[in-house]
């Protein structure tokens, strides 16, 4: 059970600071006076406010919707928080919600419990701890411990989705969705691990059916093998035999083969050949020496002829052909003199080279007979030195050819032996080890196999069956709605006498005879209507308040869920006098149970039937405080 003991604020909504008793308080009354405008009375004093602290300090809203900045006083416009104190079993704990808080605490939730501080990382974190140890989820709040407060539909003005939100979370059917979801989860795992054991059985198969590969692979080499081995043993034989019997004809032919080429004489004419180009060489020689002396000898006659053309040009011009000064008859001769001396000498130079080019002539022709009886000396023996290595050549031909035989023969010993010598023979593995290894994991995996299957369609079964909507979930809530219709049936004869019933039913009948899962809620009346529609506000004020009062029961008989405090905020609307003093006289009676019960009302005639009386007034500077108790 969960104690509300106190809640203290500041800066929130209207109050600057109060603080209000949760526990023991009885049947407490809060009435209001508003001195802000002469146009209220008693509205708009901040009695809501006052109860909205505790919403706020749960859930970080209130029934009326306002979070955030909202909840800030609006003439501090900062520093607004709400504490919550609280025990369950016998722990007591401190809820600290701020709002642009001091002291470091800007938009901060702390938690506490035995006055340390437990508060996780983040808000959301810390909220999520708060909403653990309540354990009463908003809309359950609203229409269990704060009643005909805020935007959200009462029970009996719910959808059907609303309406099974509530009850599955009073029926604490929560705890059944977190079974099926463990149920799915551990179907879900057996289906991985089936699937995982049965990928690895396929492996294992796989690698059964490789090892038998290997034997038969193995057992059908090592006879290709053992044939192969017998084969090159054979041509191993065959081949020795043959060198065996090639080996002496072979070095006799050889033999033979060296002694003719021993034979053949091939004459040396590398001298002679040498004395050939010699001679030519020599020849040779002589000829660049004639044509050079025929070049100077052409050379001394062109300048023979110049010389005569400057003779006769001397004779004939009136300057000097050298220098160019004008010529006189001794100038004159001097160079005619000059003249004729040098085409004297050019002359004896030119006989000089006639005679030597006829010397060279000569040594030339003498040269030149001794190359050519050379070269016919030496082509003479051509024919000789030809036909000796021609019979050489083939001598030679013919003992490669044995020796390429030979080799050949050789060759094939030789491979034949380095095959045998190479060719492993191995006998074939039988694998029973490892394959019956392998058995034996096949048949441990299948047993594995068929259990995870086995669990997976236990666990499916769970999960879409026994902890769905339509397995024990609907069980409960069929338990739960004639609880409900017993509790709030006594509430509607106290409000109403024997005038009105109702009965709440977890199926609805369809038009085809047929039951589906919407909830649905009859009404009898003395006017013989069955419908909630059709009753007169006064009566569906009635089956609210019973109903509200039922639920409220309901969650009280959960230890989990129970807590000490009822808050009722303007909840005799659409009754008459009578109806009021009935819900008075139930409200005491709770307040007698849960220990305090809170009631919000503008209706100055239910003051006197009241244990306390609170009185929040908000003065003409629009601030809210508790002006005191009666």
């Amino acid at each position: 059970m969960i104690k509300f003991k106190k809640v203290k604020m500041h800066n929130f909504l209207a109050f600057t600071d109060a603080e209000l008793p949760l526990d023991r308080q009885g049947l407490v009354l809060i009435e209001g006076e508003n001195l802000s405008s002469n146009a209220y009375d008693s509205n708009g004093s901040g009695k809501s406010s006052l109860l909205s602290s505790i919403t706020y300090a749960i859930y970080g809203k209130t029934v009326t919707n306002e979070s955030g900045d909202e909840v800030i006083k609006v003439q501090a416009g900062t520093d607004c928080y709400v504490y919550l104190y609280f025990v369950i079993g016998k722990t007591p704990y401190r809820i600290e919600r701020y709002r642009k808080g001091k002291h470091g605490n800007k938009n901060k939730l702390k938690l506490f419990a035995n006055d340390k501080e437990i508060t996780a990382a983040t808000m959301t974190k810390t909220q999520a701890l708060i909403d653990k140890l309540i354990n009463i989820d908003f809309t359950t709040y609203v229409n269990t411990i704060s009643y005909g407060q805020g935007d959200i539909p009462i029970f009996s003005k719910a959808t059907d989705k609303g309406k099974k939100e509530i009850l599955e979370s009073l029926a604490n059917i929560g705890i059944y969705e977190e079974a099926r979801q463990l149920a799915s989860s551990k179907a879900k795992d057996a289906r991985v691990e089936a699937d995982s054991l049965n990928s690895q059985i396929n492996i294992l198969k796989a690698n059964r059916e490789q090892y038998i590969n290997l034997r038969e692979q193995e057992t059908a080499k090592y006879a290709e093998v053992t044939k192969r081995k017998e084969e090159l043993k054979k041509s191993f034989a065959i081949a020795q035999e043959k060198l065996k019997e090639s080996t002496p004809k072979y070095e006799q032919a050889v033999k033979d083969i060296e002694a003719k080429i021993k034979e053949v004489k091939v004459p040396n004419l590398s001298k002679l050949r040498d004395n050939a180009y010699a001679l030519d060489s020599i020849a040779s020689k002589t000829e660049q020496s004639i044509s050079k002396q025929e070049y100077d000898k052409t050379a001394l006659l062109s300048s023979i002829k110049d010389m005569k053309r400057q003779y006769n040009d001397t004779y004939t011009t009136t300057n000097c052909p050298v220098c160019g000064a004008p010529l006189d008859s001794e100038h004159r001769k001097k160079e005619l003199y000059k003249l004729a001396l040098n085409m004297k000498d050019t002359a004896k130079k030119i006989s000089e080279i006639d005679a030597q080019i006829g010397k060279l002539n000569l040594d030339y022709k003498k040269q030149l007979k001794k190359a050519q009886e050379a070269k016919e000396k030496l082509h003479a023996l051509d024919n000789k030195i030809q036909q000796a290595q021609n019979m050489q050549q083939t001598l030679y031909f013919k003992k490669n050819q044995l020796d390429n035989k030979y080799d050949s023969i050789k060759q094939e010993v030789s491979i034949a032996k380095s095959s045998l010598a190479s060719l492993m023979l191995t006998k074939p593995k039988d694998y029973k080890k490892e394959i019956a290894g392998i058995d034996h994991k096949l048949e441990a995996m299948q047993i594995k196999v068929d259990t995870s299957t086995k669990n997976s369609y236990t666990y499916n079964e769970l999960a879409t069956k026994v902890f769905s909507r339509q397995g024990i979930p609907s069980m409960v809530l069929d338990l739960a709605t004639p609880f409900i219709n017993e509790r709030a049936n006594h509430y509607l004869t106290i409000l109403s006498g024997s005038a009105l019933r109702l009965t709440l039913k977890s199926q609805t009948l369809n038009a085809d005879k047929t039951l589906s899962d919407k909830i649905d809620l009859e009404v009898t009346n003395l006017a013989g209507d069955s419908s909630y529609k059709k009753c007169s506000a006064g009566e569906r004020k009635r089956i609210d308040i019973a109903l509200a009062l039922a639920i409220q029961d309901l969650q009280q008989s959960h230890s989990n869920m129970a807590v000490n405090l009822g808050l009722y905020d303007e909840c005799f609307e659409g009754l008459d006098t009578v109806g009021c003093e009935s819900v008075v006289e139930i409200l005491k009676q709770k307040a007698k149970e849960l220990g305090t019960v809170f009631v919000i009302t503008h209706n100055e005639a239910l003051k006197p039937l009241f244990d306390t009386v609170i009185t929040v007034s908000k003065n003409r500077n629009g601030q809210s405080s508790i002006k005191g108790r009666a």
